[in-house]
């Protein structure tokens, strides 16, 4: 269990730090799907920064509970404005990097990886 856990956790560090980029970065493209759906330019930002800091924050276990649940939310929030632009396909598979970090958060939080640094 202690090997999957990392392997997730790994996952959704990555996860989180590659969907902050082209977000800080003001990526067109990325910054057109946002404002499309409501987002103004700065909030794309500040999504960035949360972003960035949750997937630092899985790094150490006493700051992970607090990074898996940044991270949660804000892939949940990227799936749920995926479903509203109608890409229901994506918008299913946009939920995956939300299921990585609720499983790093239970066992952040249960004490499954306390051996796991």
């Amino acid at each position: 269990m202690k090997n999957l856990f990392t392997v997730v956790l790994v996952l959704a560090f990555l996860l989180s730090i590659g969907a902050s980029a082209p977000k800080l970065l003001q990526a067109s493209q990325e910054v057109a799907f946002f404002v499309s759906v409501g987002l103004p330019v700065k909030a794309v930002l500040l999504f960035g920064v949360v972003q960035l800091a949750g997937g630092i924050l899985l790094v150490f276990k006493p700051t992970r509970v607090w990074g898996a649940a940044a991270t949660g939310i804000m892939f949940l929030a990227s799936a749920i404005m995926v479903f509203l632009s109608g890409k229901t396909v994506f918008g299913l598979v946009s939920l995956l990097p939300v299921l990585l970090a609720s499983f790093v958060l239970k066992g952040s939080v249960s004490g499954a990886a306390e051996s796991n640094d």
